[in-house]
């Protein structure tokens, strides 16, 4: 790692003093070695001027400073935003470090909302010495962005070294925002807005690298390449073949599809992690023994990810610990041909069966209850020390034997119960179905033994509700019936 301190020299005895700013954010280094960075609350120029800002005052600007430093870190060029263009320098555009890059060919593009633009973005390119190249609002270059079919992401650069402007658009029949992009020059120059659009059939996912041929996604479970113009997608790595799981907090710096770099905080430890990942022909799982894990891969704005994700956590903590064995998990999901159960029960079918199946989603236990194509966990209980049936309780095993084996194991459970007054229920404790019904009738009008979401018929809503904690209880999982 190279560590760069940035300096003023001083005009009165030519000494260099370090530089001081509220929030520095380098862009880049351009091809001469210059470090090009934007400032705010910058204290001094680089001539050594100092500059006076009093936070109790109003000012037209915004107090952001593009600088430039040589190769030593002595700062060769300071100018306020505002006075290079009073839109996006000015009070009412609102810049963070991720509101400006700093292109292949050394140039800037600073983009962001103004507030006194009625909901607009700004964009302006301009040179490192503050010369601007060009600039726009949104709404008078691109009609879709004007009528509010489309959102605003950001500007950026493709893997083939265009600069784009990138949208995202809301498809209510899916749920989640697909991205789409156009470049730059072509809204600068006043072209037709026709934007490379992306399908996202995996569901929800973050832009990462693009280009008009394919583009790359970070999702929940892994990185997603989608090619342009054709159905579906390929999952190129899963975050566990790395160790870690999708996280609130991760960077990627995409250089190809052999390389790329991140940056990773464990949303459970807090731990930090910089990861260099790149392609190797040993499959990892010649390095350890591995342990396969089947579950289902919903699309990542379902609930039921949510779920999935906790599991993908305790994957990757334990993948980054255990030097003897590794876990890799197997994902299945549904799709409008067939349902994750259905590909899984085909693959064991077949002899491609993983060591374990996580239950969840569209991947139920019943159909594979019927086959035995599960083990019995009470023989592996009865050879081990500590995972012994006295370990765990009662109501997370008996409930689950066909025929005195134990096919699966539950994770968690919950209670649920239901309170009310004495002067309704009584001394009951519990209700056998009958009794129940003969609470609900005996009630008089306008009274609910529940809360019900339908007033004008609340019994179907009370049947609706007690259903799925009783409906096991007819059912004879040993005579199958």
């Amino acid at each position: 790692m190279i560590k760069k301190a940035f300096y003023v020299r001083n005009p009165d005895d030519g000494n260099k003093v370090r530089v001081i700013s509220g929030e520095p954010v380098l862009l880049g280094i351009t091809d001469d070695g210059k470090y090009v960075c934007l400032e705010k609350y910058l204290k001094k120029h680089y001539n050594g001027e100092p500059i006076e800002c009093n936070l109790k005052l109003e000012y037209p600007y915004n107090h952001w400073y593009l600088t430039t430093y040589d190769s030593d870190g002595v700062m060769t060029y300071s100018k306020l935003l505002y006075d290079i263009d009073e839109i996006i320098g000015g009070a009412d555009t609102e810049l963070n470090r991720n509101n400006a890059i700093l292109s292949s060919d050394d140039t800037i593009y600073i983009f962001s909302g103004v507030y006194s633009s009625g909901g607009d973005a700004y964009i302006i390119a301009m040179t490192p010495a503050g010369e601007v190249k060009s600039s726009f609002y949104l709404k008078d270059v691109c009609p879709d962005y004007a009528s509010g079919n489309i959102r605003f992401d950001s500007v950026r650069e493709d893997m083939d070294g265009n600069v784009c402007v990138v949208f995202s658009r809301l498809y209510p029949d899916g749920g989640y925002d697909r991205f789409e992009f156009c470049r730059y020059d072509d809204l600068a120059n006043g072209k037709e807005y026709k934007p490379v659009k992306f399908n996202q059939d995996f569901g929800y996912g973050l832009l990462t690298a693009f280009s008009e041929k394919e583009a790359y996604f970070d999702t929940v479970y892994g990185l997603n390449r989608e090619t342009v113009g054709e159905e579906g997608y390929d999952q190129i790595l899963n975050w566990l073949d790395i160790d870690i799981t999708g996280a609130f907090s991760m960077d990627i710096y995409f250089e190809s599809l052999d390389r790329f770099v991140l940056t990773y905080i464990d949303e459970y430890t807090f731990e930090s992690y910089f990861i260099i990942v790149t392609r190797t022909e040993e499959p990892y799982e010649s390095q350890r023994d591995v342990i396969t894990v089947a579950y289902d891969e919903s699309k990542t704005n379902d609930t039921r990810a949510k779920a999935t994700r906790n599991l993908l956590n305790i994957v990757s903590r334990f993948n980054r610990t255990s030097d003897d064995y590794r876990i890799k998990l197997i994902p299945y999901s549904s799709d409008d041909v067939s349902t994750a159960n259905d590909k899984l029960y085909r693959d064991i079918i077949s002899g491609e069966m993983p060591d374990m199946v996580l239950f969840g989603g569209s991947i139920t236990a019943d159909p594979f209850l019927k086959t035995g194509a599960f083990m019995d966990l009470y023989k592996f209980m009865d050879k081990d020390e500590t995972y012994t049936r006295d370990a765990f309780l009662p109501c997370v095993l008996e409930p689950f034997e066909v025929k005195g084996k134990l096919p699966y194991i539950v994770t968690n459970f919950s209670f649920e119960t239901l309170a009310g007054l004495t002067d309704v229920i009584g001394d009951k404790t519990s209700w056998t179905v009958d009794e129940f019904a003969e609470l609900v009738d005996s009630l008089e009008n306008g009274q609910y033994l529940m809360k019900v979401d339908s007033a004008s018929d609340p019994q179907y809503e009370l049947f609706k509700t007690i259903l799925p904690y009783i409906v096991s209880d007819y059912v004879d999982y040993n005579k199958e019936k």
